[in-house]
């Protein structure tokens, strides 16, 4: 007999066989048993759940999103001419300030343009001087003396021409004789005439539009100086502002052409930290971004206390595909230990100013694309107050805390809810309500 137990007891089919027994007795047994400790005679089962009220307290919000770090400038050096680059003054990782010459092309075309447009610029001011300048005297007394030789001259050839003209009728004279005496008065007379137009423009000065013709030539020739000196010192490639060379694009030797980069440059005085924020906490970004604490953990400094940082802008567009919005922040970086490019953890902290309508994060659930909670119904009959039936209501959500959820909607009255106990519940569902020890 003992053998045959021993053998019994060592069958497998024995143990499956128990564990079905058993089984069964926990299923219709133990649900009866619980209902008639709750004074339900009825044999139906109601699934036990744990009501509460919503809490009505400030709520700290700890949001954490993956981000990168980004300088505050980023500038590339371009070429205005075109040319062989001579040298290359500093290397990649070097510290530059605005203005400090980093490499220079050759100049050798734009130099010598350079002295031609000042050798014509320095020849029109002369020309425009001389249009200004006063007559000298001695000019003038030069100009009349010219007059009078000429009033002197044109009598001698009218005396001359007297004479011959009674030669050549007398039949003495040919008549060539007395055409050359004829075209010798109509010289002087030209003659004349040109130094008496001399002396005019000399006691009058020079005229209105040939100083305007001067002056503009002058002015001209000027700014051909100024193009022309501007080109000679494109040539030199200096820091358009400071920070560290990031990325050399060019070589010693390289012919370089306008408009090609030649270094790019990097501010790391000031970084920022770029994060997308998701669309429902767009409000309070928006409405109050100096109350948010922002910590900065670049996953390169994990041992380094998080660096500080502080809201600087919060983007006016939110992305319609990712239904998110940009949020920028200026982060502290006295010992230059963050850099641009860096992918950093970034912690939001922000506390509510005055007390809003919270609720544990575990007692919404998403049904069909809506946040929902269960909020239970007065007891329908009195003699039953364990007995309720569930209600399922969408609500708003706003903020989010430690495990806490701001309801900014859809709860009113201060109803019971649901704490535990609601994740197979149905709208209308009746339940057996417990505290947290399982007492009814």
């Amino acid at each position: 007999m003992k053998f045959s137990l021993r053998l019994i007891l060592k069958s497998k089919r024995f143990w499956v066989v128990f564990c079905l027994i058993i089984g069964v007795v926990a299923i219709l047994v133990v649900p009866r048993l619980f209902n008639e400790s709750h004074g339900e005679l009825t044999g139906e089962v109601y699934p036990p759940v744990v009501l509460g009220p919503a809490t009505l307290a400030p709520l700290t919000q700890h949001l954490t999103f993956s981000g990168h770090l980004k300088p505050a400038d980023t500038t590339t050096l371009v070429a205005r001419i075109g040319g062989k680059i001579l040298s290359i003054l500093v290397k990649e990782g070097d510290k530059v300030v605005e203005g400090q010459l980093l490499g220079r092309i050759e100049d050798d075309v734009v130099r010598l343009q350079a002295e031609q447009a000042a050798a014509a610029y320095q020849a029109s001011k002369a020309q425009l001087q001389k249009v200004n300048s006063a007559v000298r005297p001695e000019e003038l007394s030069s100009a009349k003396a010219s007059l009078s030789q000429a009033e002197e001259d044109l009598a001698s050839a009218k005396t001359n021409l007297d004479r011959t003209k009674n030669l050549y009728e007398s039949g003495t004279l040919p008549k060539s004789k007395y055409e050359d005496a004829q075209n010798k008065v109509k010289a002087a007379e030209t003659s004349i005439e040109n130094a008496r137009r001399q002396v005019s423009l000399m006691a009058e000065g020079a005229r209105a539009e040939d100083i305007q013709m001067a002056q503009a030539q002058a002015n001209a020739q000027g700014k051909q100086l100024e193009l022309a000196q501007l080109q000679q010192y494109y040539a030199q490639l200096r820091a358009p502002i400071s920070g560290r060379v990031a990325v050399i694009h060019v070589e010693r030797g390289n012919t370089i052409a306008p408009g090609m980069p030649f270094l790019t440059i990097v501010s790391d005085s000031d970084i920022f930290a770029s994060v997308m924020v998701p669309e429902p906490y767009y409000g309070a970004f928006y409405t109050d971004p100096s109350g948010f604490t922002v910590n900065v953990t670049p996953i390169a400094w994990k041992d380094h206390p998080p660096f500080r940082g502080r809201i600087t802008e919060v983007s006016s567009i939110i992305d319609g595909s990712s239904r998110s919005f940009d949020v920028e922040m200026a982060v502290d970086n006295p010992n230059h230990l963050l850099k641009p490019g860096m992918f950093a953890e970034v912690e939001l902290v922000r506390q509510t100013k005055e007390d809003v309508v919270q609720v544990p994060e575990k007692t919404l659930l998403n049904r069909d694309g809506k946040t929902v909670l269960f909020i239970a119904q007065p007891p329908a009959d009195p003699k039953v107050p364990g007995i309720r039936v569930v209600k399922m209501v969408e609500v708003k959500t706003a903020g989010k805390g430690a495990n806490m959820v701001q309801i900014v909607s859809g709860l009113e009255n201060n109803p019971q809810i649901v704490l535990e106990g609601n994740t197979f519940l149905e709208d209308g569902q009746k339940v057996a309500v417990v505290n947290l020890d399982g007492a009814k």
